[in-house]
């Protein structure tokens, strides 16, 4: 049956790397179709290196979870 998207819907944001932006999403509940953007947001994660820290090997992670 095809969503006519008359139901909730959800906030979620995008994160566009190359633009350097969060784009704000409306998303249909049902369906999860992207309805409408709400605005876009600059955005650049700026990574905290700690000396003697170095970022988790995420096989060994996933073979400390299983």
């Amino acid at each position: 049956m095809k969503c006519d998207h008359t139901g909730t819907h959800s906030g979620a944001s995008r994160y566009l790397r190359e633009a350097g932006e969060l784009r704000l999403v409306l998303l249909c509940d049902r369906c999860g179709v992207e309805r409408q953007e709400l605005g876009r947001i600059e955005y650049r994660p700026e990574v905290i290196l700690f000396p003697g820290l170095e970022p988790a090997d995420e096989s060994a992670l996933r073979a400390e979870a299983a």
